[in-house]
């Protein structure tokens, strides 16, 4: 068995703290959109400060018809871009389509390369083939992810602690420059590929999904984003 996420994540366990501030503050919601939370009912003569907005007025989408992307992806204006929506959506897919290439587009390659040395892996293939197997485990059948939504995230003032990450990026690329980075919470709807059926994955408070149970919130999958010379990669 490869242990490399594993022992990265528990590694990191013990700095982890559960008490978090939101990337932009107030305004994060743990509410399953419903799709209607787009409507507001404030006037369109009054500025009101995002942060202030009523829930769900500052998400948007991003699909297939309006950006090309395989799967729905839901987010928050005020803390990811569209291109950093872009990114959790190709992450997710390349996962649930066991798709190595587009997992190493969305990955900062010598940090990519240190994970497939130390895990054993021949290639990102490889690595995509059995982290599937994760995610199969906990559905229990083969699946396609459907939906994917991100409405917050916690910086480096939220007490969580990066340094794993940091330590790694420093060791393979010691001259590379990190302009910001950030940890998302995301929820997950899956579809079986039978047909029979689908719903939210709910992760295990294991191994199968680290960071939840370290943060002491199992409720979401979470990920890391960094900005690494002025562009975002997902770090896991």
């Amino acid at each position: 068995m490869k242990l490399f996420l594993k022992a990265a994540a528990f590694a990191a366990a013990a700095a982890m703290t559960i008490s978090f501030a939101s990337c932009g503050g107030k305004g994060s919601s743990s509410e399953t959109p419903t799709g209607n939370e787009l409507v507001s009912d404030i006037g369109d003569d009054v500025n009101v400060n995002s942060e202030d907005m009523p829930y769900g007025a500052n998400l948007y989408q991003i699909n297939a018809d309006n950006e090309g992307v395989p799967v729905t992806t839901e987010v928050d204006s005020r803390y990811f871009s569209t291109e950093e929506a872009k990114l959790i959506c190709n992450y997710f897919w390349s996962i649930c389509s066991k798709d190595g290439a587009l997992f190493e587009s969305v990955s900062y390659k010598p940090y990519l390369d240190r994970q497939l040395e130390d895990g054993e892996y021949g290639s990102a293939q490889e690595y995509m083939e059995e982290y599937y197997s994760h995610y199969y485990i906990v559905i229990g059948d083969d699946y396609d992810f459907s939906y994917i939504y991100a409405v917050d995230c916690k910086k480096e003032d939220s007490g969580y602690n990066f340094s794993k990450y940091d330590s790694l990026l420093k060791e393979v690329a010691p001259d590379a420059e990190v302009t910001s980075k950030k940890v998302v919470p995301v929820y997950l709807n899956y579809e079986l590929k039978n047909g029979q059926g689908g719903g939210e994955v709910i992760p295990r408070e294991t191994y199968d999904f680290p960071q939840g149970a370290e943060l002491g919130d199992s409720d979401y999958i979470w990920i890391c984003i960094y900005e690494i010379d002025g562009k975002s990669y997902i770090i896991s």
